[in-house]
């Protein structure tokens, strides 16, 4: 009767470690060779591409009743983990300001996100923002000073205006995985469109 619980066992562990080692691959081979799709959020009024090794969904819903600015979060994506991570969020009516202050509110409203998401204890590191014709872009760090998990954090936010709303397109992944995003990253931020609202 023993033998036939040591061989049960056995199995069980042998299908554990199977399904941690095809995880663990399918974890993996989402870091490299980003290969792109374009999803449809925010209930069909919005696209997007994003790595086909990510999983992503509609955030609205999940986060308006929060206080914090997690309430304009409208999509998430991640590599089924914490990093590499993507939120899309949006940042409504402007009262038809003229542009530089329009991004200039965005910039300071991104700015008081960053901060306000990250642990005081961290060092946090954000770079002059890039001016381009279709948006502006911050470069942030995080130091977590957490040796395993992810001691420095890289984030790059894309700040733009469409609509009259505006959207922030932050990904973030650990600063010595960054490079696959930053060959991608172009082409994630200019697929990025809204349906006329």
């Amino acid at each position: 009767m023993k033998n036939k619980k040591n061989k049960y066992v056995t199995i069980i562990l042998l299908i554990f470690l199977f399904l941690t080692v095809i995880f663990l691959i399918r974890i993996f081979s989402g870091l490299t060779n980003l290969q792109l799709e374009e999803v449809v959020i925010d209930n069909g009024d919005a696209s997007i591409l994003i790595p086909i090794q990510w999983a992503g969904f509609d955030a609205r819903e999940v986060y308006e009743k929060k206080i914090s600015f997690e309430s304009h979060i409208i999509y998430v994506a991640s590599n089924y983990g914490r990093f590499p991570r993507m939120n899309i969020y949006e940042v409504k009516d402007f009262d038809s300001e003229e542009d530089k202050k329009q991004y200039d509110h965005l910039i300071d409203w991104d700015i008081s996100r960053i901060t306000d998401e990250n642990n005081p204890k961290y060092n946090l590191s954000i770079m002059q923002p890039d001016v381009y014709l279709s948006g502006q872009q911050i470069s942030f760090t995080i130091e977590t000073n957490h040796p395993i998990l992810a001691p420095t954090i890289y984030c790059r936010d894309w700040i733009t205006i469409q609509n009259n709303h505006g959207y922030i397109i932050s990904i973030c992944d650990r600063e010595k995985r960054w490079d696959p995003i930053e060959i991608i990253y172009p082409n994630i931020i200019s697929s990025f469109s809204i349906g006329e609202q």
